[in-house]
């Protein structure tokens, strides 16, 4: 592990069903040095992925393809995989109540 590669030896597995946020995430954790396994974007191909493969960590998102990842989430701790969640949403606006 080095300074420039703080992630270098590290394999970590992307699973995100947005293109350009899964793109971005694995150019980033391939230029820190780590080996990006995926992305992939379905839960039953994650679950697959989980029960063949070794990996240091795993980014999660919650929801993918309107489905939730928890099923995903209880394997991998069931495996003692560390993972993080990563998912995001607009705010929703809320009206507000103009008074005289």
């Amino acid at each position: 592990m080095s300074e420039s590669h703080p992630l270098a030896g590290c394999r970590v597995f992307v699973v995100e069903d947005d293109y350009f946020i899964s793109d971005d995430l694995a150019n980033f954790l391939t230029a820190a040095g780590a080996t990006v396994v995926g992305p992939v974007s379905q839960i039953d191909l994650a679950m697959d992925q989980v029960k063949i493969d070794e990996f240091e960590v795993v980014v999660l998102d919650i929801n993918l393809r309107n489905e939730m990842s928890y099923s995903v989430a209880d394997e991998l701790r069931r495996q003692k995989i560390p993972f993080i969640f990563a998912t995001g949403y607009d705010k929703k606006p809320t009206q507000s109540v103009l008074r005289a």
